[in-house]
């Protein structure tokens, strides 16, 4: 191999390199829990400080946590196990739909769950990429979880966990680097090289 063809190698290596660092794959991934305290409660979740998502759908998890108020019981589930229990959840305004560990009418049964007075589950929701991305321009996004009047809560405080991940937009990576700016900095390279060629001779 030549060295003008090792040079170009090293060349299209670099580029290559500078390529695959300019587009990195990042997710932002935020948690928020709360505790069930009152028969039928009302949660609202609000995520603050938030970057831009890239416009891609994002996902939501709701799930049920440990049993904070009772020691070493093992029942941390929520009871929604009746036609009449179950939650709705939504998202800046817009009903993401109704669920239960039942198979009650018209409602969506969580897929996975066990139990059932004492229902654990882990329900993922997709979230629309263009609402998300309007959503995300202020920084902030609020998602309530509203259970209905009959799921009672027995005093054990269960745990209502709420996590909202999405790919970020600008996660402080290198920059892309634009068509003309890579042509120019091969072209520094290759005038680089033509110098150093004459100056050795």
């Amino acid at each position: 191999m030549t060295k003008i063809n090792k040079t170009f190698t090293k060349c299209a290596m670099a580029l290559a390199t500078t390529a695959a660092l300019s587009f990195p794959a990042s997710a932002a991934l935020i948690t928020q829990t709360q505790i069930f305290l009152n028969d039928g409660q009302d949660f609202l979740f609000d995520f603050a400080g938030l970057g831009l998502s890239d416009g891609t759908n994002g996902l939501l998890n709701i799930s049920t946590g440990e049993a904070t108020l009772s020691p070493g019981n093992n029942f941390g589930g929520i009871d929604l196990d009746q036609q009449n229990e179950f939650f709705d959840v939504g998202f800046e305004g817009t009903d993401l739909g109704r669920y239960a560990c039942s198979g009650a009418a018209g409602v969506m049964p969580i897929p996975g769950s066990v139990g059932d007075i004492d229902c654990a589950f882990s329900l993922d929701i997709a979230l629309d990429g263009a609402q998300l991305l309007s959503s995300l321009l202020d920084g902030m996004v609020s998602f309530s979880v509203n259970l209905s009047d009959a799921v009672t809560e027995f005093g054990e405080g269960e745990e209502i966990i709420v996590t909202l991940s999405y790919a970020d937009a600008d996660d402080g990576g290198v920059q892309p680097v634009s068509a003309p700016a890579t042509l120019g900095m091969l072209g520094l390279g290759l005038f680089g090289y033509a110098a150093a060629r004459r100056f050795t001779k």
